[in-house]
């Protein structure tokens, strides 16, 4: 019998790998199976909590926007189609916010089934600064009145950064 994902199942083992690792205290010699020379924190507990999710065959890592792309989204369930997008610092977290829309945005043009909702992880603070631009309260108006080029059900999250 298939479990029904939500929101909360794919984010706990995100918060449970920075309670134990911190985003300051890059352990990557924990786990050696991690595909991938990972040399910073984020990118180390990002590979680690997407390598968890992987259990469940409708859950998939680093899905490609389309079949040659560079480009890939961090997690996509495909039972809620729901993309989830992670950003652990501060630092341009406006622009990685727009670049995971525009990423959902160009997966739906490109494949059949579209991602209808996408849920962007952040720490506290940069949530924070999303919700407060103006240029996110815009776009959030653009999509409610259906002038936006894609119906996608954003979800802002903090996650728990040390």
């Amino acid at each position: 019998m298939q479990t029904t994902t939500t929101i909360d199942t794919i984010i706990e083992p995100l918060d449970e790998l920075f309670r134990k690792h911190g985003y300051r205290n890059h352990l990557h010699e924990e786990d050696p199976n991690l595909e991938e020379d990972i040399s910073k924190p984020d990118q180390f507990i990002t590979a680690a909590w997407q390598k968890h999710l992987m259990t469940e065959d409708w859950i998939k890592a680093e899905v490609p926007i389309r079949q040659d792309a560079r480009e890939k989204i961090d997690i996509v369930d495909y039972q809620t189609h729901t993309a989830y997008e992670v950003k652990v610092s501060v630092t341009d977290v406006n622009q990685e916010f727009y670049q995971a829309l525009w990423k959902v945005i160009a997966y739906n043009n490109n494949h059949d089934k579209p991602i209808k909702a996408l849920v962007f992880l952040s720490e506290h603070n940069g949530i924070k600064f999303l919700e407060q631009s103006t240029l996110f309260q815009e776009t959030i108006r653009l999509m409610d009145s259906g002038m936006f080029p894609s119906q996608i059900k954003i979800t802002l999250r903090a996650i728990a950064v040390n």
